[in-house]
């Protein structure tokens, strides 16, 4: 009996951790990290709002403006059940809703970029997304 438990036990642990890693961790960055990185990528920040981030159903948010228009950042508490299927769901569709409008979406870790596709300085701002870590 106390092989059999510790089989299962050593199972369980291994689903857990597996699903826990579908998910690039950078979730220790906070927002001012993200931020920081454009930043030091060469993207020029002129200005950083807190948005409501229960609006999308993640723990933290920021507006950023670049140049004349905003992109969002919004993270995502990957110990959360409720806002770890929000991120897959966004990194799977490559779209979210606010307010019944669909925006497509960048997602990279436990973080969720919105107003980065019709931006003007797309490229760089992708590129810089690729190398957050």
């Amino acid at each position: 009996m106390k092989i059999n438990m510790r089989s299962i036990f050593s199972l369980l642990l291994l689903v857990f951790l597996t699903s826990c890693q579908s998910v690039p961790d950078n979730s220790y960055l906070n927002l001012a990290n993200v931020v920081n990185h454009l930043e030091l990528n060469g993207i020029k920040i002129t200005q950083i709002q807190p948005l409501d981030a229960s609006l999308l159903g993640a723990s933290e948010a920021v507006a950023v403006m670049i140049g004349r228009q905003e992109i969002g950042i919004y993270k995502y508490d990957i110990m959360v059940s409720k806002q770890r299927k929000i991120l897959e769901r966004a990194r799977e569709n490559e779209y979210i809703y606010v307010a019944a409008m669909k925006y497509p979406t960048i997602v990279k870790g436990a973080f969720v970029f919105i107003g980065i596709v019709n931006h003007p300085q797309k490229i760089k701002l992708i590129e810089a997304i690729q190398t957050l870590k």
